[in-house]
């Protein structure tokens, strides 16, 4: 058994995604869950044990982070994961529609590159276990115009839209992004419905979105 602790400034943080990945950052050894306590274990066999292995952790909002370490599995030692607040920047996102508006807004958002997580560990984002492999790392609903997100250091991939299940209507709209505007750059128009935008992070970031109604038959 193979045992850590998962901390967000030094205090135990829970329901954090714990992965145990070989160091040639091919396999997923193990998957894991943090308790109350910050806890986690990894129930391996010993004749299954490698000399070393990756511990990857993973907190998926409202704060988005992604930490890592090497470890030596073979001394027995507790392993201890950090999350530093001071290591995050802000992503605050304003929405507007062009036209009407919907009974709730969806985000979605999925890191693609983050600072201090080496490439080979970036298909690992999104798997929760063996069986297991998420549509999307982080998704938010939103009652409201605005949301605010703690990230590290990196590229985030990011959607904001809504989609009706509704049957009972001829049509259902839906809406979707149609510009967004991050602070210091240009205006982008997205031409795609349900399109996404990629934001890089290395500051605390704004971001103006407008949506607007797509009619499509139900």
């Amino acid at each position: 058994m193979i045992n850590g602790t998962l901390n967000f400034d030094g205090r135990p943080l829970a329901e954090g995604r714990v992965l145990l990945i070989s160091t040639d950052m091919n396999q997923l050894l193990g998957s894991a869950t943090s308790d109350t306590f910050g806890v986690f274990q990894f129930n391996l066999p010993e004749n299954q044990l490698p000399s070393s292995a990756i511990v990857m952790a993973k907190v998926q909002g409202p704060v988005l982070a992604i930490v890592q370490r090497t470890i030596t599995l073979r001394e027995r030692e507790a392993i201890r994961v950090d999350i530093k607040n001071d290591e995050l920047h802000s992503i605050r996102g304003h929405i507007k529609s062009a036209e009407g508006w919907p009974p709730y807004l969806l985000l979605r958002i999925d890191p693609l590159h983050v600072h201090g997580i080496p490439e080979g560990l970036e298909k690992f984002f999104n798997i929760v276990d063996e069986n297991v492999i998420e549509s999307w790392f982080y998704q938010q609903r939103l009652d409201s115009d605005s949301f605010e997100l703690s990230v590290l250091e990196g590229s985030y991939s990011l959607a904001v839209g809504y989609h009706s299940k509704s049957s009972t209507r001829e049509t259902a709209e839906n809406y979707a992004m149609t510009s967004i505007w991050p602070g210091g750059e240009d205006p982008k128009q997205l031409t795609t419905s349900y399109a996404s935008f990629v934001l890089n992070v290395d500051h605390d970031r704004t971001v103006d979105i407008t949506i607007a109604p797509l009619v499509t038959e139900a």
